[in-house]
This record gives structure tokens, sequence and C-alpha cells, in this order.
């Protein structure tokens, strides 16, 4: 089952396009995915990569932190701060960008920071090598 932030960005991914005036076909087009690809990521039966998020906001105007938590920058809580550590900190390393994964990785990154009495932000950079370390084996 597809989680609901994932969802989530599927509806915003609606309203980007909608916003831009296009159709799925001509948005999907901007976007450099097949019109099929796209169907599935407004639909959030198929999970779009980070590369055709940041096209999106881009296409649209949106700002793109609304795009992943739907909420501007500066209203983003710890939780979705993590998430988007998570989204940059993959980019950075150049390790898939899943929408689960970096959900999974925010999670445990929040899990740690309130342990730790920490920023889950500073928390992503370790779980993302531990990440890249597994991935690596």
């Amino acid at each position: 089952m597809i989680d609901n932030e994932v969802s989530g960005i599927g509806e915003r991914l609606k309203t980007c396009r909608k916003d831009s005036g296009l159709s799925q076909a001509r948005f999907a087009e901007a976007l450099g995915v097949s019109s099929r690809s796209y169907q599935h990521y407004e639909k959030a039966t198929r999970e779009a990569p980070v590369s055709v998020l940041r096209t999106a906001a881009h296409v649209s105007g949106r700002d793109f932190h609304w795009l992943i938590t739907g909420k501007l920058e500066g209203q983003v809580d710890l939780y979705e701060q993590a998430v988007l550590a998570a989204f940059e900190c993959l980019e950075r390393e150049g390790l898939p960008q899943q929408p689960k994964t970096i959900l999974a990785i925010a999670r445990r990154a929040l899990e740690l920071a309130l342990e730790k009495n920490t920023k889950p932000a500073d928390e992503v950079p370790k779980l993302v090598q531990d990440a890249k370390y597994l991935l690596a084996s």
C-alpha cells in the first residue's frame, strides 16, 4: 500500500500540472517521462523519482518543498525537515531517491533525534551512509 505521504505527492503533482495548464501527456513530455508513467505518479500507484519531482516544481513554478511536504519551506516541521534532508543527502551520494526509502530514513532520523535530543537533519547523513554500505554489500 502506498503511504499517505506518497499519495499526497500525487495530488500535488496534479496541482502542478493544472497550474501549468497542461494535459497529462504534455506535462509528462515536459518532465521527460512517458504519459503512462506520469499517470501512475499522479495517481500514486508508482513513486515519482526526485528528478521528476524537481522538474515538476520548476515547470509549474511551485515550490519543491511544497511538492514534497505539502507545506511551504518556512512551515516545515521536524519530520518534514528530515524528509527534505534525506532527499538532499541521497541525491548528493548518488543513491536511488525513492519516496518510500526517503520516508523510512526520515522516520528513523526523527526517532534518533528524539532519543538523542538532536535535529533529525543531523541524523540523516549517518543513516544514508549506512544505507549506502548495505546497498554496496
